[in-house]
């Protein structure tokens, strides 16, 4: 099982991650080829997600503990990157994974809150966190559907950071269909 701990460490790696690697970099699992339809679809283990703005997959279900990560970025915009990752084992919920991850990130030095609310993502209930570290403005979703907790992180650096990005990163986490068995 996925421990508190192991969670939000994840998300704060990632974070780290994200933030040294930019979108260049290898990856251990080759990308996931999108199928032909427009926009591009790619079908992930645990489910199908309709890419943004022509963005390209630079990772693709790698394997990090029990969890499966997979990583987007904008071709137009470098520092603009999408995460997503599934655990199928979690001893949480996506809410309390969610404040786990909240309370890590406000230790960080320069952290500023802009939300963190429950909302719907096609009509299942989810955390919706919004904040800004070091110039890069994030926005996460976490929900569970299938047995399966997801969490979307969208990463982009902004100046500033304005509340259409807010609206932005819902619809397009909303594009994420989990595939039950």
């Amino acid at each position: 099982m996925t421990s508190k701990r192991s969670i939000a460490s994840s998300a704060v790696l990632l974070m780290a991650g994200v933030l040294l690697a930019g979108c260049g970099g290898s990856s251990d699992s080759p990308a996931t080829q999108p199928v032909k339809s427009e926009p591009p679809l790619y079908h992930q283990a645990l489910y199908d997600f309709e890419t943004f703005g022509g963005a390209i997959q630079v990772e693709s279900d790698k394997r990090i503990g029990d969890t499966l990560e997979s990583v987007w970025a904008n071709p137009n915009n470098a520092k603009e990157t999408i995460a997503v990752t599934a655990a199928t084992e979690s001893p949480n919920s996506p809410r309390e994974e969610a404040e786990l991850a909240r309370a890590q990130m406000k230790l960080l030095p320069g952290y500023r809150e802009r939300s963190f609310k429950a909302v719907k993502l096609r009509g299942r209930p989810a955390t919706q966190w919004t904040y800004e570290i070091a110039g890069i403005g994030r926005s996460e979703y976490f929900f569970e559907a299938c047995d399966v907790h997801y969490a979307f992180i969208a990463n982009v650096y902004v100046k500033p950071f304005g509340v259409p990005i807010e609206l932005r990163y819902r619809r397009i986490a909303k594009l994420i269909v989990p595939v039950c068995a």
